[in-house]
């Protein structure tokens, strides 16, 4: 005798099989486009068939009705792509059944023409969507003319019958149309704020860029002076080289810390970092640095910082240490005046120098200057440079108190 030997499917083999078919079952439900209307059509037809060969009407009847049946139904496997064509083909298939067999009792030529009418207003536009309402009433019509003697040729249900898939399939469309205006939009308000944050990138970039050339600028020009001022006092003033070099540690942690701040937003993009850094109190400090290098720097100050926002007063102090470092630069050790006023509604700054050397020319084509140009206008203020009227240089800002980016 054999032996029978049953398996039974393990829990884990059993989900895996449902889930294998729960996904096909889902695979062919998202491919319904495809196959949903074909198989609506053949439904239809196969139920107006059986109808057909029940009615009892004699042969030559019974063919050109099942003729009007194929034509009122197997159309519709092409309802969303040829909507007007179909709804001419159903409507001329159900008037032809509708005539051979004498009545207009046949569900499925019926679900047929209202299916119909409602595909060629929803995926037809303008004059095709009217003239497929025209289509609508040629079958109401022909039920009239096979109505029993006495009733009424178009009543309210065949009225409804008429209009009412219609009217859902332009509602149906305009939805739709709403939809993909709504979809359109979306797509161009993400397209306009990735373009604005690449603007935003690239501009925080070109910030970051004058912040590390404003330090890295100023810091190595006052560096090399204080080195070459401590190597020329260092055989007879050792206590005048002591004081240079501490200079250039002190210029060089301010460097560094600046640095720090300027390239935070790098690795840390949430850093606050635009709106901190030395500002209009730390000018006295900057001229006394400027000092010691030779400058003759004289500062006048008229009105009350108090109310000048922080991101305008670091630009303020970043625009007169790049200027003064300018001088320095291009005229040497001459008298500078740095003059600064706050009233109600900017800050305005000059800076002017009494020297007559390599300043750039024409005025304001240097990439100090440059950046100066570039971050005043990030404020909405406006800069001018030129030439004193004893041949100097000088450089005028305003910054609007209400520009704060």
């Amino acid at each position: 005798m054999g032996k029978y030997i049953s398996r039974a499917m393990s829990p884990t083999g059993a989900r895996l099989y449902g889930v294998s078919m729960e996904s096909g079952w889902r695979r062919i439900w998202q491919k319904r486009d495809a196959w949903l209307d074909p198989a609506g059509a053949v439904t239809l037809f196969a139920i107006t068939s059986v109808e057909l060969l029940s009615s009892g009407v004699a042969p030559v009847e019974l063919t050109w009705a099942m003729l009007g049946g194929a034509a009122g139904t197997l159309p519709l496997a092409w309802r969303r792509r040829l909507p007007l064509a179909t709804h001419a083909a159903v409507v001329f298939g159900n008037a032809l059944a509708v005539v051979s067999v004498g009545h207009a009792n046949l569900l499925g030529l019926l679900v047929a023409w209202v299916f119909s009418g409602y595909s060629v207003a929803a995926h037809s536009k303008g004059w095709a969507a009217i003239a497929g309402l025209v289509l609508q009433a040629i079958p109401v019509v022909g039920f009239a003319e096979v109505q029993p003697v006495g009733s009424d040729s178009v009543g309210p249900a065949q009225l409804l019958l008429m209009l009412v898939p219609w009217l859902a399939g332009r509602e149906v469309r305009e939805q739709r149309v709403q939809a993909a205006g709504l979809e359109e939009q979306n797509r161009r308000l993400e397209s306009e704020a990735k373009a604005n944050m690449a603007l935003a990138a690239a501009e925080e970039r070109a910030r970051i860029a004058r912040d590390v050339h404003d330090v890295v600028a100023h810091s190595v020009s006052v560096m090399v002076v204080q080195a070459e001022a401590a190597d020329a006092m260092l055989p007879g003033n050792p206590a005048g080289a002591k004081q240079s070099l501490e200079s250039i540690q002190t210029v060089g942690r301010d460097a560094l810390r600046e640095l720090r701040q300027a390239l935070a937003m790098v690795s840390s993009p949430e850093a606050d970092t635009f709106h901190t850094g030395p500002g209009l109190d730390r000018i006295p400090d900057l001229i006394d640095q400027m000092t010691q290098l030779g400058l003759e720097v004289d500062l006048i100050l008229e009105g009350e910082k108090a109310g000048v926002p922080p991101s305008v007063d670091t630009a303020a102090y970043r625009i007169v240490r790049e200027a003064l470092t300018n001088t320095l630069k291009h005229a040497g050790p001459v008298a500078a005046t740095v003059r600064l006023r706050v009233d109600a509604k900017a800050l305005h700054l000059e800076v002017s120098d009494t020297g007559s050397g390599s300043h750039p020319s024409p005025p304001g084509s240097g990439h100090g200057l440059i950046g100066i140009r570039q971050r005043v206008a990030m404020y909405g203020g406006e800069v001018s440079v030129g030439h004193t009227d004893d041949g100097g240089f000088l450089l005028k800002v305003t910054l609007p108190l209400d520009g704060e980016t």
